[in-house]
């Protein structure tokens, strides 16, 4: 199944300052931050389910995607 990006709501889990950010594109400030990488993708994965269709992008330091998990309904 071909999931369309355009449509979601993009979470980013991504490192900053030595914590992890869990962050709606385009909004400056972030939901949450956490000491994990794990408790951060916990955390977005709970707000993108609740905001189907989402899609929830990790991001390296580099600014790279590492991993992408999607919500739909």
């Amino acid at each position: 199944m071909i999931h369309d990006r355009s449509r979601s709501r993009i979470v980013e889990v991504k490192t900053k300052n030595d914590a992890w950010v869990v962050a709606v594109r385009d909004i400056p400030e972030p939901l949450t931050v956490h000491a994990t990488k794990e408790e951060a993708i916990e955390t977005a994965g709970v707000f993108a389910n609740a905001s189907k269709p989402a899609v929830v992008v990790v991001l390296r330091a580099d600014g790279t995607t590492e991993a992408e998990y999607y919500f739909v309904t």
